[in-house]
């Protein structure tokens, strides 16, 4: 329903009163599905319908909240999004210990809190009252620029979405305990284990990857899948081993969306990316894919007469290795505007062509001859001089973040200097002096010339 109101209305950004509205059919919903606790014989209709009144304010607050996050910057997209999802975590322990009704306002209230949070960011962000209108426009020119690259990339990750997100559901059903008798030891204790587990695999990605991309997920995914299935079916009847699975299937969802909600945002942030859409279709591949792995995974187990025989968890698992196969490890490549070299045709940083009044390359190539910088010094200090941070350094020129901090590192070092501020005063003083005075000795600087 979400995508279909984006569609049918072709918004390139939420509308405030939209995510309010939301929010409240949100908490409606919350209330809905309470009220059919006390009605037996219509739990089932009240579920539905608040499930559905919840389920459609959550995917527009998801929408909105994704098209803030590409107005950040690289470093505050990595560092918010991973802490809004501990912040998450956090509150659904606190909200778990309360239980029944006394949980039933808080849970109602907390997607009108993120709304008025959303509105407010807005507003501090825009006067103006127009929202993220700078990421709208660059999505209409990114749609005119490359509508087949959008199509393409978008098909492949939502495809990739649907196989994931049905294993992931499949999952649920074969792992799911005869009897739940302790939901804290059945939930909890795998949620917690695999949010640890899914944000030490991010740390590892973001600081070893060449580029952070959404492969980064998916090539994880299909390793613990395995491992999943495979403690499972050591003993079907052990429930130690369902409890490690189920903590390796949550493992996989939450690395999927974490990463999710970092890489689109930077991708729209560089080129432009509607991502409100994208994001839409990606939630439609979620929801029906888990749905779809549930519902068949119900069928088998019927059919199997009280278990689901091996044969099928292989044969979805080879459905997602075969999607990965086909589809790709990095589909978001399609999405990009084809990027320039670091360095434009006549030695200028990409982004600096036309621009006669800053010339970076130039002054980075003073300070390389001055300083002994090498090549890949030189390329990294003129983006450094560009405003580009280390993350997005380390996305342009596809080099672990590791490798970027060791050239930053050593670029200081050469220059004796002990902080960005002073690098780019130092930049500064060769663009002031035509690069004339840069050959001056350390104790010149330490002076105060700049």
């Amino acid at each position: 329903m979400a995508a279909f109101v984006f569609v049918r209305f072709r918004w390139q950004a939420v509308p405030s009163a939209f995510v309010v509205a939301c929010s409240l059919l949100t908490a409606l919903g919350t209330f809905v599905i309470r009220f059919g606790f006390f009605d037996a014989d219509r739990y089932v209709l009240f579920y539905c319908i608040g499930a559905a009144f919840a389920g459609l304010g959550f995917a527009v607050l998801v929408i909105a909240w994704n098209g803030r996050l590409s107005t950040l910057v690289e470093e505050g997209i990595e560092i918010v999004v991973p802490s809004a999802f501990a912040l998450s975590f956090v509150i659904y322990f606190a909200l778990f210990a309360l239980k029944g009704a006394v949980a039933l306002y808080p849970i109602a209230a907390l997607p009108v809190a993120s709304a008025g949070i959303l509105v407010r960011a807005r507003k501090k962000a825009d006067p103006q009252g127009s929202g993220e209108s700078a990421v709208a426009m660059a999505s209409a020119a990114y749609a005119d620029a490359a509508p087949q690259g959008i199509k393409l990339g978008a098909a492949k990750v939502t495809a990739l979405f649907f196989a994931a997100w049905f294993s992931f559901g499949f999952f649920r059903i074969v792992a799911a305990p005869d009897f739940v008798s302790d939901r804290t030891l059945y939930y909890l204790v795998p949620f917690s284990v695999a949010l640890i587990t899914a944000f030490c695999i991010l740390v590892f990605n973001m600081k070893h990857a060449h580029v952070f991309s959404i492969s980064s997920a998916f090539r994880w995914v299909f390793a613990l899948a395995c491992l999943g299935y495979a403690v499972i079916y050591i003993d079907v009847r052990n429930d130690a081993l369902k409890l490690a699975g189920y903590a390796f299937n949550f493992t996989c969802m939450f690395s999927v969306q974490i990463c999710t909600f970092i890489v689109f945002p930077k991708l729209a942030r560089k080129t432009g990316l509607p991502i409100q859409g994208i994001i839409s279709g990606l939630l439609v591949a979620e929801g029906v894919g888990t749905f779809s792995g549930v519902w068949v995974a119900k069928e088998v187990y019927a059919l199997g007469g009280g278990s689901i025989p091996p044969a099928w968890c292989f044969f979805v698992l080879a459905m997602l290795v075969a999607a990965g196969m086909v589809v790709g490890f990095s589909p978001e490549k399609h999405m990009s505007l084809p990027l320039k070299q670091p360095f434009g045709g006549d030695g200028v940083p990409s982004a600096y062509q036309g621009k006669r009044d800053v010339r970076p390359h130039e002054t980075i190539t003073v300070l390389g001859d001055r300083y002994g910088f090498s090549p890949r010094e030189c390329e990294i200090g003129a983006l450094l001089l560009e405003g580009y941070s280390r993350p997005r350094i380390r996305d342009e020129l596809y080099i672990s973040l590791n490798t970027v901090n060791a050239h930053v590192k050593s670029i200081y070092t050469k220059a004796e200097v002990h902080s960005m501020q002073e690098f780019l005063l130092l930049a500064r003083h060769v663009e002031l002096s035509g690069g004339d005075t840069v050959g001056r000795d350390r104790e010149g600087r330490e002076m105060g010339d700049f």
